[in-house]
């Protein structure tokens, strides 16, 4: 932390700290299909947030509850077998300190419940897209959600996705956190 700068008052001393933590998007292969479909610039990814120490994501479940998880930053193995890490994109620092982003997780909680999760329409991309435009005014590369982007936008493609995929109704393994 570095202090800014300080002021005597009637109630005291106050500081003013700069918080410069660095915030990066970890983006996993999900399937071995991708080796062939990365040519033709749409693949099925995983994505979740690194700051802290902490990486944070986001998987259905069949309740109410948060969606929103954690694991250890980077580790493709808590994720499951068929994840493996692509790449991790350093997109700027967080000025909030990891209360205010665990208040950010609380508050984005609610919105990605695990029942709300959907593979097109609302998945882990869409909440480290949401999350990375509130904790550092960044986002998403849109490679990284071009297969939802497109199947939204052509309807057969979803319908030719399996129902499972769609919303996973069995998310016993998240620890939903937040």
């Amino acid at each position: 932390l570095k202090k800014l700068g300080s002021r005597d008052g009637a109630e005291g001393t106050s500081m003013t700290f700069d918080i410069n933590e660095p915030v990066i998007v970890n983006v996993y292969d999900m399937y071995w299909t991708n080796g062939y479909t990365n040519n033709l610039g749409v693949g099925i990814y995983h994505s979740g947030v690194q700051v802290y120490n902490r990486e944070y994501t986001y998987g259905g479940h069949p309740s109410e509850t948060s969606g929103i998880f954690t694991i250890a930053p980077q580790n493709a193995e808590e994720l499951g077998e068929n994840f493996k890490l692509k790449t991790s994109i350093p997109l700027g620092c967080t000025h909030l300190s990891q209360e205010e982003i665990d208040e950010v997780m609380v508050n984005l909680g609610q919105k990605f419940t695990g029942k709300d999760y959907h593979l097109t329409r609302q998945n882990c991309n869409h909440f480290s897209n949401n999350m990375l435009a509130i904790i550092c005014n960044s986002s998403l590369p849109k490679w990284v959600n071009r297969l939802a982007t497109v199947s939204t936008t052509v309807p057969f493609i979803e319908r030719a996705i399996p129902k499972e995929w769609l919303r996973p109704q069995d998310g016993s393994e998240l620890d939903d956190e937040f």
